[in-house]
């Protein structure tokens, strides 16, 4: 999958968690629960980075 440079680096500033979890939910189309699962936290978890990383592309969308 190609990102354009200013998402590709937003990608870099997320921590490890949240570009596995990027990378699993939009690239692999995994659901939370098994990702949840494999990390060892709640789906809920799951779901709150996920909204977290939503928010942070979206800002950076806006910004110029």
């Amino acid at each position: 999958m190609m990102l354009s440079k200013k998402n590709s680096e937003t990608l870099e500033n997320f921590s490890e968690n949240y570009r596995y979890i990027f990378k699993e939910r939009f690239i692999e189309n995994r659901p939370q629960a098994a990702i949840a699962k494999e990390l060892g936290v709640s789906q809920m978890t799951i779901s709150r980075a996920e909204k977290n990383i939503v928010q942070q592309f979206r800002r950076e969308m806006h910004r110029q």
